[in-house]
């Protein structure tokens, strides 16, 4: 990531935290929150505040997992999350089917 797309992020009120998790998202599509806490390194309450932080934001949406007892929480990024990404990047991350 440069320099550029980390100010561009923050002019977006992204921080580098939050672009990770929309680039892990937009590279291996929908995840499941404690995944993407092992992928970036943060503790499971730290992922929470970030994702619920991108949902209020409309960049990622919340999913159920209905495979099992429907607590685990599965998160994707949205239409919106790609645009974004988009604008920081200058990539269009095509949709990715889990």
């Amino acid at each position: 990531m440069t320099a550029i797309q980390l100010h561009t992020a923050r002019y977006h009120g992204l921080g580098l935290t939050d672009l990770q998790v929309l680039l892990l998202l937009a590279e291996q599509g929908p995840q499941d929150l404690t995944a993407l806490a092992v992928e970036t390194g943060l503790s499971n309450p730290a992922i929470t505040g970030t994702s619920q932080k991108l949902v209020g934001k409309f960049l990622v949406q919340r999913l159920r997992d209905h495979w099992t007892d429907g607590r685990l929480t599965v998160i994707e990024l949205t239409e919106l999350g790609r645009v974004r990404l988009h604008q920081i990047t200058g990539k269009f991350p095509e949709p990715v089917s889990a």
